[in-house]
């Protein structure tokens, strides 16, 4: 610029000779429109940057909220941050997941001046991945102050409550069941569950003991309860309140040792489920680690619990979940992660692990998630495992461990949705016109596109031979 200044004031008498001249003229005359051109286009986009009007031309509106949530959302008095970790070069899935977050996250943006959206490539952006703890795609944050609840692939309904528990500071407790000699979250020992707890609570959960045999209710704050590896089976009684628990829309989560009943069995087999007497044994792992009980996840399910997962979770001396053929109208079984078709479930251990006619062919499950749904409405969730140790202190610092047990309590945890959306209208798909419109259509194509360019030719043609 000082360069320009600079000739411009040397060589002065040359540049006005120059405008003065009818090219010069031209020249100016079409440098100022381009000059107000460009003003009027940023002011353009200051006015509707400010103003955040848009306008979703789609069919089914599947780029706008819905009017329930535009209300909600403009009443916030607490202001949120909403952070996706969507990568940007992923499969065709992992794309249209991180499409459809940038849609939603503009449209919550646009819905309230509290929100702020922010979107990170976890392969990109590792540091701010590391940070945030997250070690998969598709997962969300909702930040207020010193709250945060982590969402994995949400919806928009899922993400308004989410934003709603945050925004109100709802407390929500993981209860540890205690009494019967269960694993402790305050235990730092081998099979100690203390770095779960610090996780879950680094998501702003609670975690808390509940003895079974002390109380005889379940807190009305328990968002999910845990029974791990309880060393005595639990009483009837005990059993029937957490039961009795689950079918009045609870979460629990069973992990428990080969040989160690729980004392849930009874229930389990009317959730659906079941564990086999066998231990799983997987020839791939047995060539890296030497220990062919020690299974590693070949496959997440499509749960949305465990979408997104990508680094495999290992297990120790795990014990296959069976399914239990139930009414598909009340309950529905997810396998959440399977072994490879190599593994099988090898039911005399005490020889030589080979595979023999008896023994329960791969895949297998290794984790399992019973969704009860009586007439069509969510009633209760039970996620059963065969292993134990894969939720422990030495396992949570392996492999993919530590997020799945967070992703799997995390999606026991959820509380019931404050606001319940109605679902969408979807359309075909397809354009469809009536004739009037057809008609139109063919008339701005073949006369009005041509005769304005035709007009704007003709009225340059003049006006330069006038000149």
């Amino acid at each position: 610029l000082v360069g320009l200044a600079g000739w411009l004031y040397l060589d002065w008498p040359a540049v006005s000779a120059a405008v003065a001249s009818r090219g010069g003229a031209e020249l100016a005359r079409a440098v100022a429109l381009l000059l107000v051109l460009t003003g009027i286009a940023a002011a353009s986009v200051a006015i509707a940057d400010r103003l955040a009007i848009r306008w979703d031309l789609s069919p089914a509106q599947v780029h706008s909220v819905q009017e329930r949530t535009k209300e909600i959302l403009s009443s916030l008095e607490t202001d949120l941050t909403l952070t996706g970790f969507f990568v940007a070069d992923g499969d065709a899935i992992e794309r249209s997941h991180r499409a459809r977050w940038q849609a939603l996250a503009e449209a919550f943006d646009a819905a309230s001046p509290r929100l702020t959206t922010r979107t990170i490539d976890p392969d990109v952006q590792r540091h701010d991945a590391d940070l945030a703890d997250v070690r998969s795609n598709g997962v969300v944050l909702v930040s207020a102050a010193d709250r945060t609840e982590r969402l994995f692939a949400p919806d928009e309904q899922s993400m308004l409550n989410a934003v709603l528990r945050v925004a109100a500071a709802r407390d929500r407790t993981v209860y540890l069941t205690a009494g019967s000699g269960e694993r402790r979250a305050d235990d730092t020992g081998r099979t100690g569950l203390s770095q779960l707890a610090a996780r879950l609570r680094a998501l702003g959960l609670g975690v808390q003991d509940l003895d079974l045999l002390r109380t005889d209710r379940i807190p009305e704050d328990a968002a999910a309860i845990l029974l791990v590896d309880p060393s005595t089976p639990l009483s009837s009684d005990a059993a029937g309140r957490l039961a009795a628990w689950v079918q009045a829309d609870g979460a629990l989560l069973i992990a428990s040792e080969r040989g160690r009943p729980t004392g849930m069995e009874p229930h389990l087999s009317r959730w659906g489920l079941a564990l086999a007497d066998a231990v799983i044994v997987d020839p791939l792992v047995r060539a890296v680690v030497g220990d062919a009980t020690t299974p590693l996840v070949a496959e997440y399910g499509v749960h949305a619990a465990v979408r997104g997962l990508r680094s495999p979770a290992l297990f120790s001396g795990a014990t296959p979940v069976l399914p239990v053929e139930q009414d598909p109208r009340q309950l529905t079984v997810h396998v959440l992660a399977r072994t490879s078709e190599l593994a099988w479930g090898e039911t005399e251990p005490a020889g030589e692990l080979i595979r023999g006619e008896d023994d329960l062919p791969g895949p297998l499950s290794l984790l399992s998630l019973a969704e009860r749904h009586p007439e069509g409405e969510p009633a209760g969730l039970v996620v059963l495992a065969g292993d134990a140790d894969w939720l422990s202190d030495p396992a949570l610092q392996q492999l993919g461990n530590s997020d799945l047990a967070i992703r799997v309590i995390g999606h026991l945890a959820r509380q019931a949705d404050l606001v319940r959306l109605p679902p969408r209208e979807m359309g075909s798909g397809m354009l469809e016109m009536d004739w009037m419109a057809r008609v139109l259509v063919g008339l701005c194509a073949v006369l009005l596109v041509p005769g304005a360019c035709f007009a704007a030719g003709a009225g340059i043609w003049m006006w330069r031979r006038r000149l």
